[in-house]
């Protein structure tokens, strides 16, 4: 799909559940080939839910959600959807490149290929000197760029984002930050899950605020900063008013 195309995702009346518990109730969700979208609420609000059902890993309840027009759990979406997550950590043992060689090798591809197409990934995030060490000696920013690596072992059309860890050093946020905007600039759907509203600034175009598993808020992500600012504001005005 060609960048601007409209609904490289479609999230429509999308509910999940587990047990008597709700975990996304009617949300509705629309992602362009090459768009940023920032995904944000606080812990529990139903983000890494709705990443696993849009990189097929869960059923939805009741709804629809359909990636590059198909259901999202659909087997040919197998490779065009990459998910950074913290499921499935590696092996400390081996190396980066060995990892992603096994990777690639579980979508099939050949090893010589698969090889070839490790090496151009660990290039691509910066670990191209440290690929051939073992994970159990890598920093937590060196182990998030492999987790984008593996992400985007198969060139996917779909990349999603599950909350990055805080703390990672500055010069790995600025270059994940690079890369995505480098990869959506090529025409890649990108969602990206967090907490932290300025995560988003500079980088996502449009947002969707989650809480309690429904959608509060659709729109810009400067919209969204001013309306929190102006709340924080009036929260300061009552409690100057109430200590007076």
């Amino acid at each position: 799909m060609k960048r601007g195309d409209r609904g490289v995702i479609e999230v429509r009346s999308l509910e999940r559940r587990f047990g008597p518990r709700r975990a996304l109730a009617d949300v509705e969700l629309t992602v362009a080939a090459g768009e940023v979208h920032g995904l944000i609420g606080p812990t529990g609000a139903g983000k890494t839910t709705l990443l696993r059902l849009l990189a097929g890993r869960l059923p939805p309840t009741a709804g629809s959600a359909t990636v590059l027009g198909l259901p999202a759990a659909s087997p040919q979406l197998r490779g065009r959807v990459g998910l950074v997550s913290a499921d499935g950590a590696p092996s400390e043992r081996i190396s980066g490149l060995e990892d992603l060689v096994f990777a690639g090798r579980l979508h099939g591809m050949p090893a010589g290929p698969a090889g070839d197409r490790a090496r151009a990934v660990l290039q691509q995030v910066g670990l191209a000197r440290a690929g051939d060490g073992p994970i159990g000696a890598w920093t937590p920013g060196m182990r998030l760029r492999l987790a984008f690596a593996r992400a985007l072992l198969t060139c996917p059309d779909v990349l999603l984002i599950d909350e990055p860890p805080a703390g990672v050093d500055p010069a790995t946020c600025a270059a994940v930050r690079a890369l995505v905007s480098s990869h959506a600039r090529s025409g890649t759907a990108v969602v990206w899950a967090t907490r932290r509203l300025d995560e988003l600034r500079g980088l996502a175009s449009v947002l969707t605020l989650l809480a309690r598993g429904r959608v509060r808020y659709a729109g810009s992500v400067e919209a969204l900063a001013m309306r929190a600012l102006a709340v924080s504001a009036q929260d300061v005005a009552d409690r100057l008013r109430r200590a007076a």
